[in-house]
């Protein structure tokens, strides 16, 4: 069954958030410094694949926030920048040869504007050197040129957190 929820313009909606094939119904978020939705931890593998329904009024904002704990400085950070969906990541570890400072690779849907308050459809995909980010049937993606593709450890992964961040993150007991 799903809920019917209004959105009275400063707020942010995400429905059927799905992580390992469970399905969330519906979750309203304000936009508040505190707002935010806190899941348990994504487990990665060699394929991995997130999608989620959203709709928004707001043209910057943060959708979805994981990283490795400090395993390898790896992480998935995903957001709106100026009504656009842009992935932010990085994955691997030291056994790529990119030196101290391993790069932060972007990929970003200009196709599509997202703050128009009507419901979108986005899917994550990684395997391998292959990430993809799908947006209402706009696909863009992009080819690592590394050898390492790890992401963390389960152990110390971060939880997932959607639409915003608690501010003491490196605090949290993960």
């Amino acid at each position: 069954m799903r809920r019917k929820f209004d959105d009275t313009g400063q707020w942010f909606t995400i429905a059927c958030f799905s992580i390992f094939f469970s399905l969330v119904d519906s979750i309203i978020l304000t936009g508040a410094p505190d707002s935010y939705a806190r899941y348990p931890k994504w487990a990665h593998s060699f394929e991995n694949s997130l999608s989620m329904e959203l709709k928004t009024r707001q043209s910057d904002g943060m959708l979805l926030y994981t990283d490795d704990g400090g395993t390898h400085g790896n992480f998935y950070s995903l957001t709106v920048v100026e009504g656009h969906i842009q992935l932010d990541f990085r994955l691997g570890d030291n056994s790529n040869e990119f030196g101290q400072r391993r790069p932060v690779n972007t990929i970003r849907i200009e196709e599509v504007r997202i703050d128009d308050d009507k419901w979108h459809t986005l899917t994550i995909f990684q395997s391998w050197e292959n990430v993809k980010l799908e947006l209402d049937y706009t696909l863009v993606f992009k080819i690592l040129n590394q050898r390492s593709f790890v992401f963390g450890n389960i152990l110390k992964n971060s939880d997932v957190f959607i639409g915003g961040l608690p501010p003491l993150l490196p605090c949290l007991k993960i």
